[in-house]
């Protein structure tokens, strides 16, 4: 069977560089965040604390991408811990610290996602998080040898 020329054409076209696909992502992150966060400066108190929230779930928001679509946790625990850091809202850092938690899981370091898994179990009482900890508390003890 003949190739078309649009055969050979598909072919011949280079592959994106994941490193350069990496470095405009990172740049697009940086610009969007420091667009919000000069946006925020110049607002009015109540429309401030929206837009500090909004800039914290980007930030939570841009941790889920590196945990999820990048399985890169070492940035993903970097976006939640400036959540963390920066939020008064309780239930956005508790998402955060959960995640971070699974960061560690992934990294095998069991022993920083247990202490983290067992502060959400202890304190969120009346989070759906804290049965969710639970629960990876009880397969961290299970299943995996914690140091």
């Amino acid at each position: 069977m003949k190739k078309s020329s649009s055969d050979e054409t598909a072919n011949n076209k280079p592959e994106p560089k994941e490193d350069a696909i990496q470095e405009v992502t990172q740049e697009v992150t940086q610009e969007v965040t420091l667009e919000a966060t000069q946006e925020v400066a110049q607002e009015e108190p109540q429309d401030q604390n929206i837009r500090e929230l909004v800039v914290l779930e980007t930030h939570l928001s841009i941790g889920d991408r590196f945990f999820h679509e990048e399985h890169d946790y070492i940035k993903a625990i970097e976006e939640y811990t400036l959540v963390i850091d920066e939020s008064d809202d309780e239930t956005i850092k508790l998402k955060a610290n959960y995640m971070m938690a699974e960061c560690y899981t992934k990294m095998e370091k069991y022993k920083e996602a247990k202490e983290i898994f067992e502060s959400i179990a202890a304190d969120s009482q009346q989070h759906y998080l804290r049965a969710s900890a639970k629960r990876r508390l009880e397969h961290l003890s299970d299943y995996l040898v914690v140091d």
